[in-house]
């Protein structure tokens, strides 16, 4: 009995306090622990006799949730009983040879772990079903599955003539799984929410002593997109919102082409307003005192006549120009001959008054233009025209209407005395309202006004847009919406 002098090893093992191994396998009834020569532990429990090889006793005491790789010997391999939890204690020992002792509550037995047998033949792995839809599919590559295929089962197997209950198995969905999924003694693995397309199934497998086959076996199937999920009809519906969002962006444009042209209408209304208003009242009174002051010049001697009929002139041109005021604010519609004839019939008048050559050239070819849009271009000139005859004291005065595809372009340009600075810096004299309303015009139709003066004259620039930064047409162009 000298062998048996030598007491059992005792071992803390801190990462093993939860008592499962890899599987979820409980080490429960635990009675004798010992080390085998190589540094194996066996364990004597309720469930027979297990080993945990070195390695993994140091990853589980350098991680206690780890759980730990073991075999186990149990009544498949003629273990008959299971550890006593009385006596005798401990129910392992090792003698000095090297084997190890166990007793249960049927026998004692004894083993050198060193001459354990071991089974060396790679078990050959097999994919043996293919079942979607409640429907068995031949488990050859290439199965094509029908749409809505969304769950399917891959039953697989391994061939192992010693001990087929212990065969491990590992598979993975190649796109669907995150590295290789363990079996936990299943023989099939199952998938839902799949996807339309192509999948490869593979499989391993382990004999009972845990040598693997790494090139297992692969199965090669297909699910067939159904009319919603192929390519062409999410390129058709992708197409169908973008047609749908260009539709509504076009709606959009013409109804806040509708709410601008509700508005200048508006506008128009005031301003026809504003002159009947103006025609009724002050031009009637002024044309009334113009009247009176005629009748009582008449019965004036004829030395008395001249100052007072230089008066009533200037009287007759200040009436003139506020019925082309008024004419203005009424919107009266262009002539025949467009803007050009517009411009050319109010500044030839002055022309003729003030005795200056006045002309109007027009370059490139006419673009049809928006009746509020030009009425409003009109405006502009004609003041900037006014202006010139009025102040500037020209020998010339001359209108270039040059129509380019993006844009029209008017420069009123006179070769007078020019505008004084401080008129230029505050944007028009002190209560008149002349420069700051040929602005005003310009911003409200889109345009843009310069102003270029020096003592060799004044060039006045507007620019309307007849399209916008995308080519399409802007608000200068009668688009007709």
């Amino acid at each position: 009995m000298d062998r048996w002098r030598k007491r059992p090893c005792m071992v803390r093992w801190p990462a093993l306090h939860a008592g499962h191994g890899q599987g979820g396998e409980p080490f429960t009834g635990i009675t004798g622990l010992v080390f085998a020569r190589d540094g194996t532990l066996w364990m004597n429990g309720g469930a027979g006799l297990s080993a945990i090889a070195p390695a993994e006793l140091r990853r589980a005491a350098a991680d206690p949730a780890h759980r730990v790789r073991f075999e186990r010997l149990d009544y498949r391999d003629g273990l008959v009983g299971t550890a006593s939890a009385i006596t005798p204690l401990p129910s392992a020992i090792r003698a000095t040879d090297g084997t190890l002792w166990f007793s249960t509550m049927a026998s004692v037995f004894a083993f050198d772990p060193a001459q354990l047998p071991r089974n060396a033949l790679v078990p050959p792995v097999y994919v043996t079903a293919l079942k979607a839809g409640g429907q068995a599919w031949p488990a050859r590559q290439g199965v094509l599955l029908p749409p809505h295929t969304s769950a399917l089962e891959v039953e697989f197997t391994a061939l192992s003539y010693r001990s087929a209950e212990r065969v491990g198995f590992r598979y993975q969905l190649e796109g669907v799984d995150h590295g290789w999924q363990e079996a936990q003694g299943r023989r099939a693995a199952h998938y839902t929410n799949l996807a339309p397309g192509r999948y490869r199934f593979r499989v391993i497998a382990s004999n009972d002593d845990g040598v693997w086959n790494e090139q297992g076996a692969a199965l090669s199937f297909e699910i067939a997109p159904s009319l919603t999920q192929t390519l062409w009809f999410r390129v058709l519906c992708a197409l169908g919102v973008a047609l749908a969002l260009w539709l509504l962006h076009r709606m959009r444009l013409r109804r806040v082409a509708r709410g601008l042209a509700a508005r200048i209408n508006e506008r128009h209304a005031e301003r026809e307003r504003i002159a009947r208003e103006l025609h009724d009242t002050l031009l009637q009174s002024i044309q009334g005192l113009i009247l009176k002051m005629t009748a009582a010049v008449h019965r004036l001697r004829d030395g008395e006549r001249e100052p007072l009929e230089a008066a009533l002139d200037q009287a007759n041109r200040v009436l003139a120009e506020g019925r082309d005021r008024v004419a203005g604010l009424r919107g009266e519609a262009l002539p025949a001959g467009g803007l050009a004839q517009a411009i050319s019939s109010q500044g030839e008048p002055l022309a003729r008054d003030h005795g200056v050559r006045f002309s109007v050239v027009t370059e490139g070819t006419s673009m049809p233009l928006d009746d509020a849009v030009a009425q409003e271009a009109l405006a502009i000139v004609r003041e900037a025209v006014w202006n010139a005859f009025a102040h500037a004291q020209p020998r010339s005065v001359s209108v270039t209407l040059c129509h380019a595809p993006a844009e029209l372009r008017i420069a009123v340009v006179d070769d007078g005395r020019g505008m004084p600075r401080e008129i230029v810096d505050e944007g028009g004299r002190s209560g008149h309202w002349g420069i700051p309303g040929m602005r005003e015009r310009a911003l409200k139709i889109g345009a843009t006004l310069s102003l270029a003066t020096s003592a060799q004259g004044t060039v006045w620039t507007l620019r309307v847009p007849c399209r916008d930064s995308s080519g399409k047409p802007g608000m200068g162009f009668a688009t007709g919406v």
